[in-house]
């Protein structure tokens, strides 16, 4: 509101008591937000007069006024407003009377919003979202800082047919993604309503997308979904394609992750982050242990033929196998060799539809699994696992346009036979360490007794059994059968019950023998109706200390009677040796000395604090000796 109030020194003027207006422009508020236009000022006018006058005169009284501010147009914030008012007037009519208010100044803010920011991807089939006007994206060149440079338009790989072109010009259908394809466009979503600074134009963010495993970083920056929207939305092309840091193409590779990263500039803590995944690879997996299961063959199917399913390679054009097995390689028709990690497969890129999963598992394991998703997921080592209560269970399911497979397929250990895995202690070790080994075995028959059950474990080279360091089920038991060389041995596990399963450990040492980087133990079960487990096994890496393979031995030739000496007055000469008895260590000095006298000798031993000395163990020449004294970690 604007009001004016009589003010200033009366004069005479023909006899009329006349007082010249003031003019004031109260202050509403101090700021204003920085999205909303200067606000069109109204105002009453209010003029007072002295009553003598007014009874005296009736005189028409005419006041013009004039109100002056900053133009209407939005404004950055931290930009002052400043709104000031005149009015003129006249009285008796007669003009020339004049007042000035004071200036009101106001200044933009911003109004704090969090922000969010998701990925998403061409999606003509089933679209959550389809963009109206054109899509602007830019990205900086050569450094975060730009220049920035239009994007073109991006293509998506179209299976069997390869790279196709998006208008961006056009409306663009998009859906939420959480994997990507190598050579598909990456379009980030991003809402923040204090970026709608202007109302009357399309505003404009920046985010930066980073793959780890490519080392690539990109910044790029793109506009509002429309006019007064605070929605933005860009994209980025990706491919599998030799990293160059800022040149607006994202370098993927397979199994790879890409993060998006935002802040906002007007406000540093408002920031917002997502991750997606290129070309993840499918596991097979045991369903009680989580471990990735090698030697599995998938084979995807058209459900409505149960023909092979069309499968293309990463390019979109070169035809790829329907059937592979995990853990191994496929090979496309262009000879593009694609490599699996444990228990992994992976088919590249397929036209929407519905398919259907074969798994043929190694022996010992079954599919489908009967274990629930919920089951699988609360309590299966290594999860959450990317399961589908239809394809991961050997149902027909509906690929949709756009994300790549992702889906992780469980195997039930069989129903009958033997079970076994096996675990170190230690995943790295040096000549002269030990390494505890742990073997769990289980009957997964739930009627028949598993008899004379035996445990066959091969040891690699350099690597031997400690005597007496057996353990079945914690219990301390005798050693296994152990052949000749060392290498082979055999433990009687005895009768298992349906379900039973017992745990085994024992301890190895690592002596010079051993010349492998990777040292691998492998053991398999069988029993007297010559059923036998699969086959179990764990590397260790073998790290070669200084001077453990080669060092100098330095000495001095001299001439004369190489007869021996006799020795010296208080000469000892001291040997120590350690044994390993289960838990427990056993050490052995030999002390020789002819010339000591017997009652002249005393030894002193300073243990390692991690070391528990039991007294009642120390014997002298098998006679047990005085209780020793500690002092400061010393035993005397």
């Amino acid at each position: 509101m604007i009001s004016w109030f009589n003010m200033g020194n009366t004069r005479k003027r023909s006899g009329i008591d006349s007082r010249p207006l003031g003019v004031s422009v109260p202050v509403t508020t101090s700021h204003y937000l920085s999205s909303l236009t200067t606000p069109l000022w109204s105002g009453r006018l209010f003029v007072c007069m002295h009553n003598a006058i007014q009874r005296a005169y009736k005189q028409a009284f005419i006041v013009s006024l004039l109100l002056i501010s900053t133009s209407a147009h939005a404004v950055a914030p931290g930009t002052p407003i400043n709104n000031s008012a005149s009015a003129s007037y006249a009285v008796s009519g007669v003009p020339g009377y004049t007042a000035t208010s004071n200036t009101d100044s106001i200044t933009t803010t911003v109004a704090y919003t969090p922000a969010t920011v998701a990925f998403y991807q061409y999606n003509s089939v089933s679209p959550t979202v389809t963009t109206v006007l054109p899509i602007d994206s830019s990205y900086a060149n050569g450094s975060a800082a730009g220049p920035l440079v239009a994007m073109g338009n991006p293509t998506y790989p179209n299976p069997g047919v390869g790279p196709t072109p998006i208008d961006v010009t056009n409306p663009v259908p998009l859906a939420p993604a959480t994997n990507y394809h190598q050579g598909e466009p990456i379009f980030i979503y991003l809402t923040d309503s204090n970026r709608n600074i202007d109302i009357n134009a399309r505003d404009t963010v920046q985010v930066t997308l980073t793959v780890a495993a490519t080392g690539d970083v990109e910044v790029i920056e793109f506009v509002e979904t429309g006019i007064n929207t605070g929605i933005f939305i860009g994209y980025i092309q990706s491919a599998a394609s030799a990293t160059t840091q800022y040149d607006g193409t994202l370098s993927v590779v397979e199994n790879s992750s890409i993060s998006v990263s935002y802040v906002d500039t007007y406000d540093a803590t408002d920031t917002a982050s997502a991750l997606a995944l290129v070309d993840p690879f499918g596991i097979v997996f045991n369903s009680a242990t989580g471990t990735p299961i090698d030697g599995a063959t998938v084979r995807i199917v058209d459900a409505a033929t149960g023909l092979d399913a069309a499968v293309y390679g990463d390019d979109g054009i070169s035809t790829y196998p329907a059937s592979v097995v995990t853990g191994t390689s496929a090979v496309d028709s262009s000879a593009n060799v694609y490599t699996f990690p444990a228990g992994g497969y992976r088919f590249p890129l397929m036209a929407p539809g519905t398919y259907r999963f074969e798994v043929t598992p190694p022996a010992g394991y079954s599919t489908p699994s009967a274990v629930s998703i919920a089951t699988i997921q609360a309590t299966t080592p290594g999860a959450p696992f990317a399961l589908d209560v239809n394809a991961s269970y050997g149902n027909d399911f509906i690929l949709n346009a756009g994300p790549p497979l992702n889906v992780d397929i469980p195997a039930d250990p069989s129903g009958t036979g033997l079970f076994l895995t096996i675990a170190a202690s230690k995943t790295k070790v040096s000549i002269g360490e030990f390494v505890r080994y742990n073997l769990t075995l289980t009957n997964n028959d739930n009627v028949a007794i598993s008899v004379a059950t035996i445990i066959n474990n091969t040891l690699p080279r350099g690597l031997k059994f400690i005597e007496g360091s057996a353990h079945l089920d914690q219990i301390s038991v005798g050693d296994p059968v152990i052949t000749a060389d060392g290498k082979s041995l055999a433990f009687a596990i005895g009768d298992m019950a349906p379900l039973a399963t017992i745990n085994l450990s024992y301890v190895a040492g690592v002596d010079a023998e051993a010349d492998d980087v990777k040292l691998t133990n492998t053991a398999q079960a069988s029993n007297a109706a010559a059923q036998q487990s699969n086959i179990a096994s764990v590397d260790v890496t073998l790290e070669k200390e200084l001077l453990n393979t080669h060092s100098h031995v330095l000495g001095r030739i001299m001439s004369g009677n190489c007869a021996a000496e006799p020795a010296k007055n208080g000469f000892v000469d001291m040997r120590l040796q350690s044994d390993v008895y289960g838990e427990a260590l056993q050490y052995t000095i030999n002390i020789t000395g002819t010339t000591v006298p017997a009652n002249g000798l005393k030894l002193a031993i300073r243990t390692p604090d991690e070391i528990e000395i039991y007294k009642e163990s120390i014997q002298i020449t098998g006679a047990e000796p005085a209780q020793p004294v500690m002092e400061n970690g010393v035993i005397m």
